[in-house]
């Protein structure tokens, strides 16, 4: 089981953020889960089976809630998970768990 749940936010408006910061949270929030998860996949396809869980954000749906850079960080683990779903190779299992889930 791979469970994506680190995460960090930003809260301050977009104009007024640390660009470096904002990258840090990209980098956590979209690179760190996509690593893992390519990672974790080639020995859940060797085993038969696979569960993952992405926790995600309502932000994710609803970027105007707080910093927009962090709201497309949310967005792209929705997305991410969705597709993750929808695109295993013929033959392959599909996971038997994986969601994106509000964590705020």
């Amino acid at each position: 089981m791979l469970m994506n749940n680190a995460g960090t936010a930003s809260v301050v408006p977009l104009l007024n953020s640390d660009v470096e910061k904002v990258e840090n949270m990209i980098g956590l929030n979209v690179t760190a889960l996509t690593r893992l998860t390519y990672a974790a996949v080639p020995s859940f396809v060797a085993r038969g089976t696979r569960t993952i869980i992405d926790i995600g954000s309502v932000v994710g749906i609803s970027p105007k809630t707080l910093n927009g850079a962090y709201g497309a960080t949310k967005a792209f683990v929705l997305g991410f998970s969705y597709s993750s779903t929808r695109t295993q190779p013929a033959g392959h299992p599909h996971p038997s768990g994986s969601a994106s889930r509000d964590s705020h």
